[in-house]
This record gives C-alpha cells, structure tokens and sequence, in this order.
C-alpha cells in the first residue's frame, strides 16, 4: 500500500512539474503576447475613451443642464406654445 502511495505521489509531482514549465514557457502557447508598440497604443486610446465617456455621463448625471434657454426641452416645450 505504501509502495503505491509513492508511486502516485511520484507521478503527481512530476505532473506538476510538467504543468509548471508549460505554463512558464511562451514558446508552447498559442496566445503569447509580444506587447507591441501597436497594441500598447490601441490599449490607451481604448482606456482614453472609456475615461471620457464615462467623465461625460457623470457630467450630464450630475448637472443635466435642463434649467438652460438653449436647452432642447425647453425649444420643444416652447415651440407648441406659439
């Protein structure tokens, strides 16, 4: 029962062993990345982007800007009035 045990944890460690260098190694795996100068720039202008939209939207949350005369509710509102 003994000599089983070691031979099970033997292989399990080897196993391990062989999973470690496979997830170490970039030359096996399909998706390595290169980090190209050209995916570093798409990268920030895609989080450039996602910035000021997102600084937008809170923007018009914040201070939708309805009380204004320019407003578009207010021309649409004033318009059916005449």
């Amino acid at each position: 029962m003994a000599l089983v045990v070691i031979v099970l944890a033997h292989q399990f460690l080897a196993l391990a062993q062989s999973n470690r260098e496979f997830s170490q190694s970039t030359a096996v795996h399909s998706m390595t990345s290169t980090h190209t100068s050209a995916q570093l720039l798409l990268v920030a202008v895609g989080f450039i982007a996602v910035v000021v939209t997102m600084a937008y939207t809170l923007l018009c949350f914040i201070h939708p800007g309805e009380m204004g005369e320019g407003h578009i509710k207010r021309r649409i509102l004033d318009d059916g009035c005449e």
